[in-house]
């Protein structure tokens, strides 16, 4: 499984460190501040399964996220 074809939404707000795929295409890393009510930042992505078994997501990890 990996990404592919990442987008950031319309709107987003801008970044300190914009959402690109990391060279592994198994994590994605960005950064950014949501200062005022209403901001947001968001993408879309394909998982890809590139192998030959089925494969399914059941766990993914969210790290970095601080009230700053």
């Amino acid at each position: 499984m990996h990404f592919e074809n990442l987008a950031v939404t319309s709107g987003s707000v801008e970044t300190t460190t914009p959402a690109t795929i990391a060279a592994d295409t198994t994590t994605i890393n960005f950064e950014v501040k949501l200062e005022e009510p209403g901001d947001f930042y968001e993408f879309e992505v394909d998982m890809v399964n590139g192998g030959t078994i089925d494969a399914m997501i059941s766990d993914y990890k969210i790290e970095g996220i601080t009230e700053e």
